[in-house]
C-alpha cells in the first residue's frame, strides 16, 4: 500500500484491484484516471446521488460479474438486484448483486470475492461482516460501472425480500413510477449524503414489501 493510501493494483484474469472499492478492467492505476483521484475513489457524494434513467449496459456488467463470482466460487448464486434490475427504474447507476451461499461457507465467500479484486467498503452504511456488502467497478463499453455485492446466506429471509421488491417493481410500472419520485423527492429535499439517502428511501421499501 502506498503512502497515499492507494493499494497497490491485484491483478488476476482480467481484472485489476483498486484502492477503496474498485475493479476494472483491463488493469490501470487509479491516480492515472481523470476524475478518479485517489482521495475520492469508492466515494458517493453529491456528484454521485442523482437519479437518472441509466445504467444502459448495466445487465450486461451484472451478467459478466455474476459469472466472474460464480466462477470463482462456485457454490454461490449470485442475482442482479436493485434499481438497475429493473427496467426503466431510475437510480444512482450502481449495479447491485446480491451472492448467496451455503451456510457454513461465509469466510470461503468473501475470500473468493475479495480475490477478484473487490475492496471493504469505505463510506455510507457499512455492512456488518457477519452480512458484508463488497464494493467494485467495471469497466465496460467506454463506461465505468460500480458494483456493489451483497453476501447473504442462502437461508437468510433478506434473500427472498430483495426478490421480491425487484420482482413487485418489474411487474408494476405504476409502483416503479412512485419508487423513482419518491427518490426524486429525497433529493429535492437536500439530502445529499449516501447513508441518509439509503435511510429514508427504507420507508418506501418496506411499505413496498409489506404489501405484497
Amino acid at each position: 500500500m502506498s503512502s497515499d493510501g492507494e493499494r497497490d493494483a491485484t491483478v488476476v484474469p482480467g481484472i485489476a484491484a483498486l484502492s477503496q472499492g474498485y475493479v476494472t478492467s483491463p488493469p490501470i492505476a487509479l491516480r492515472a484516471q481523470p476524475g478518479y483521484p485517489a482521495s475520492r475513489a469508492g466515494r458517493a457524494d453529491v456528484a454521485s446521488i442523482r437519479v437518472t434513467i441509466g445504467a444502459t449496459g448495466a445487465v450486461d456488467v451484472a451478467a459478466r460479474a455474476i459469472a466472474l463470482i460464480e466462477g470463482a466460487a462456485p457454490w454461490t448464486e449470485v442475482e442482479h438486484i436493485g434499481s438497475t434490475a429493473i427496467p426503466g427504474c431510475a437510480g444512482k447507476g450502481i449495479v447491485d448483486l446480491m451472492a448467496m451461499y451455503p451456510p457454513g461457507k461465509l469466510e470461503a465467500t468473501r475470500e473468493a470475492i475479495d480475490a477478484l479484486g473487490f475492496q471493504h467498503q469505505m463510506v455510507g452504511h457499512i455492512f456488518p461482516e457477519e452480512r458484508p456488502m463488497r464494493v467494485g467497478a467495471i469497466q465496460y463499453a467506454g463506461k465505468r460501472y460500480r458494483l456493489h455485492v451483497h453476501l447473504i446466506d442462502l437461508n437468510s429471509p433478506e434473500k427472498e425480500t430483495l426478490r421480491r421488491f425487484r420482482d413487485v417493481l418489474r411487474a408494476d410500472p405504476a409502483l416503479r413510477d412512485a419508487y423513482q419520485a419518491k427518490k426524486r423527492t429525497i433529493l429535492q429535499l437536500g439530502v445529499r449524503d449516501p447513508k441518509d439517502y439509503t435511510y429514508a428511501k427504507r420507508e418506501f421499501i418496506t411499505s413496498v414489501i409489506g404489501q405484497h
